[in-house]
C-alpha cells in the first residue's frame, strides 16, 4: 500500500482535499489520484470510498470531521473493516497508531501557527502524510531532506496541496474541486 501511495502522487503529485461532500464528484473526474476527505458522514462515506476506488483513486478519511462515529477504536475499526478506505486523516495521534495497527496509511494533520506577521496570528494548516508512519518531521528539516525521506507535504490553503510539480494539473484539481 505505501508503495501504491508514492506511485500515484508521482502520477500526479496534487492531492485533492474535498470539504463540501457536493465537491466529490468533481475530485473523481478530475485528474487527482489522492483524495482527502474532510466531509462526510456515517450515511455516505461508503458509497463515497466505493466511487472512489472504482475510479482507480486513493482515499483517505478525516475521521476528526467525519458526523456519526465516536472518536475511539471502535469507530476506527468499523471504518476500517466496513468504508475500507486507504488511509485516515487524523490531528490525534492515538488514532494514528491505532489505524496503523489496522492497517491504513495514516496522515497527521497539524496547524501552524505564525504570530509574527504584525501583531496577527496566521494558522496554517498542513498535512504531514507518513507512508510508513515513520518520524515525525522536523522543524529544522529542508523540505529537500523531508521529500526524500519520505515525507509528502499538503498544504491546506486553500484546499489543494503540492508535493512537487505539475502546476496545470494542479489547477485541474483546484477547478474540480470548486476553487
Amino acid at each position: 500500500m505505501k508503495e501504491l501511495f508514492r506511485q500515484k502522487l508521482r502520477e500526479n503529485p496534487v492531492i485533492a482535499a474535498v470539504k463540501n461532500v457536493d465537491h466529490v464528484d468533481a475530485a473523481l473526474e478530475s485528474d487527482c489520484t489522492v483524495i482527502f476527505l474532510l466531509c462526510g458522514n456515517i450515511f455516505n462515506l461508503k458509497e463515497i470510498v466505493q466511487k472512489a476506488k472504482a475510479k482507480g483513486k486513493l482515499i483517505f478519511l478525516h475521521v476528526d470531521l467525519i458526523d456519526g462515529f465516536s472518536r475511539d477504536a471502535v469507530a476506527l475499526r468499523y471504518i476500517a473493516e466496513e468504508i475500507k478506505p486507504d488511509g485516515i486523516i487524523s490531528t490525534k495521534n492515538n488514532q494514528l497508531k491505532v489505524a496503523k495497527e489496522l492497517g491504513l496509511l495514516t496522515v497527521q494533520r497539524l496547524f501552524i501557527i505564525d504570530s509574527s506577521a504584525d501583531g496577527a496570528a496566521a494558522v496554517y494548516h498542513r498535512f504531514v502524510v507518513h507512508p510508513d508512519h515513520g518520524q515525525g518531521v522536523q522543524p529544522h528539516q529542508s523540505r529537500h531532506h523531508r521529500d526524500h525521506a519520505g515525507y509528502y507535504a499538503a498544504y491546506h490553503a486553500p484546499a489543494f496541496a503540492k508535493a512537487g510539480r505539475a502546476h496545470h494539473r494542479r489547477r485541474s484539481c483546484q477547478r474540480a474541486a470548486g476553487y
